[in-house]
């Protein structure tokens, strides 16, 4: 990619081993004192159908305590993104932070736009979530029984978007796949045969 003279923002995740637990370190340690230190580039607030959202994003400058990353090609900063979410009616907050690698040298506002169009596509998953798969309204508290009809609701979500044996509404075509054994058969059969993919990383 560089070779091409293009940049990157690379999201870091947990099997990235290393590479995740510096940075994830260096940004939670003594959390207070650095966030002092750097103010949030990037704070806004979203409440829709619900759901409470606010971002927070720190484009923060390499450090020499970062020895982990030195050997990462282009490297220029690290972009940290703190989202915290509440439900209506439903108890506590959660708290996520994922964080970012990037060659770019642009201003900060620039950075966190290309993230936010990112945010963009994901708000837009959980509106279809809530509206179409009532997701909000689940209210079972077991982690292991939340998490396993998270999942089932995005593989239902894949196949019935890139699946299409017939026009509709996604809702339309929920409601026909839970009434119509043969329809919902249709749509696993075309999925498997046009090679959809299913994708449970949102």
């Amino acid at each position: 990619m560089l070779a091409q003279q293009a940049d990157y923002i690379f999201a870091l995740k947990g099997n990235q081993g290393r590479y995740y637990r510096a940075v994830k370190a260096y940004c939670q340690t003594s959390c207070v004192e650095r966030w002092a230190e750097y103010p949030a580039d990037y704070d806004a607030f979203d409440r829709r159908h619900g759901r409470w959202v606010r971002r927070r994003a720190w484009v923060l400058p390499l450090r020499d305590e970062l020895v982990a990353l030195r050997a990462w090609p282009g490297l220029r900063a690290i972009i940290v993104v703190e989202t915290m979410r509440q439900v209506q009616h439903q108890p506590g907050t959660h708290v996520e932070w994922r964080y970012y690698l990037t060659s770019c040298p642009d201003a900060p506002a620039v950075l966190i736009q290309a993230i936010r169009r990112h945010w963009a596509i994901e708000n837009s998953l959980h509106w279809v979530l809530d509206v179409v798969f009532r997701e909000d309204e689940f209210s079972c508290r077991d982690r292991v029984a939340t998490r396993s009809f998270a999942v089932l609701r995005k593989l239902a979500f894949n196949l019935l978007q890139q699946g299409r044996p017939c026009a509709g509404s996604l809702r339309a075509r929920r409601q026909q796949a839970g009434w119509n054994n043969d329809y919902m058969a249709q749509v696993l059969m075309r999925s498997r045969q046009q090679g959809v993919s299913v994708n449970l990383d949102f």
